[in-house]
C-alpha cells in the first residue's frame, strides 16, 4: 500500500549554535471491519466476513459456542454463509478470530463475536 507521510522538523538555536533535523514519518492507512450481526436468509447482509483494505496474510476462523470450527478461510473476499457442512447453522452467537498483517506493525490478531439471525 502507498503510505502517506508527515514531515517532522526540529530546530534548535541557543544563540551561539543552530542546528536542525528533518524526519519523514510514513503513515500507513488500513481498514479492517467485522459486522456484529448477519442474516443468512435475507436478501442483504447475508454473509459474514471482514471488510478490509491494505492488509496481507489474512486468515479467519469461526467457531460455535462449543468451540467447534464451522468456517475457515485465507481469502479475505470469502464470506461465511451461516452453514456448516452444507447445513444451516442455528441462530446463535459465534466467535471469530482473525490474523492478518499490516505494514510496519506486522502480524495482528482480532477476535470477537457475531450474531447469526434466521
Amino acid at each position: 500500500p502507498k503510505a502517506d507521510s508527515v514531515v517532522i522538523m526540529l530546530r534548535v538555536n541557543d544563540g551561539v549554535c543552530a542546528d536542525s533535523i528533518t524526519q519523514v514519518v510514513p503513515i500507513y492507512r488500513f481498514l479492517l471491519y467485522f459486522p456484529n450481526i448477519f442474516t443468512p436468509d435475507a436478501e442483504t447482509n447475508n454473509r459474514f466476513g471482514c471488510y478490509a483494505s491494505h492488509i496481507d496474510n489474512y486468515e479467519l476462523w469461526i467457531y460455535d459456542r462449543r468451540g467447534q470450527l464451522v468456517f475457515h478461510t485465507t481469502d479475505q473476499r470469502q464470506r461465511w454463509d451461516g452453514s456448516y457442512r452444507g447445513k444451516p447453522c442455528q441462530q446463535a452467537a459465534y466467535n471469530y478470530r482473525c490474523q492478518y498483517s499490516i505494514p510496519v506493525a506486522g502480524m495482528q490478531t482480532k477476535s470477537g463475536s457475531v450474531l447469526l439471525i434466521r
